[in-house]
């Protein structure tokens, strides 16, 4: 993705023009044409020391875009720890379920267990509903990674 020289180590922060750029151009909301108009406005101000400070800005637009997929991503494993827990729940309250209704006989059992049959629906519509939105969830760091690389040969294209 980035053949520019190493940016590891780097304080791209310590720059106040860079630190002001990054987080506009790395936004999502920011489009990517209005980007590239930045990156070349910035790269025509930079002056002799202009691969040096367009690799801080690809530095620093990295870290800003790293950083948020790696919260997406912890955000991703910890959705889909609940939608396990809901599943094990699901299965425990339908085995519940469906020995209640063997066993309901009173007028009493059969209201607990409508009870419980409506609280396994319920999950299980909560459960459904989760699963749909996953992929949409699941799409947000693969749109980080085409936007860093897009970013990333705007930035070496005005580098030489």
């Amino acid at each position: 993705m980035w053949a520019g020289p190493p940016i590891e180590n780097l304080n791209w922060r310590s720059d106040p023009q860079i630190s002001e750029l990054v987080p506009i151009i790395a936004a999502r909301r920011t489009p990517m044409d209005e980007a590239d108009t930045l990156i070349d406005a910035f790269a025509a101000d930079a002056g002799a020391n202009k691969k040096t400070r367009l690799t801080l800005l690809f530095a620093g637009v990295f870290d800003e875009i790293n950083t948020l997929r790696s919260r997406i991503l912890s955000g991703i494993e910890r959705y889909s720890q609940h939608q396990i827990d809901l599943a094990k729940r699901i299965k425990e309250e339908s085995l519940s379920l469906a020995k209640a209704k063997k066993a309901a006989t009173s007028d009493d059992d059969k209201a607990k267990t409508a009870e419980l049959e409506k609280k396994v629906l319920w999950d299980t519509r909560i459960y459904d509903a989760r699963n749909q939105a996953v992929t949409a969830v699941c799409e947000s760091p693969v749109i980080l990674e085409q936007r860093i690389f897009a970013l990333s040969r705007s930035i070496q294209n005005v580098m030489e």
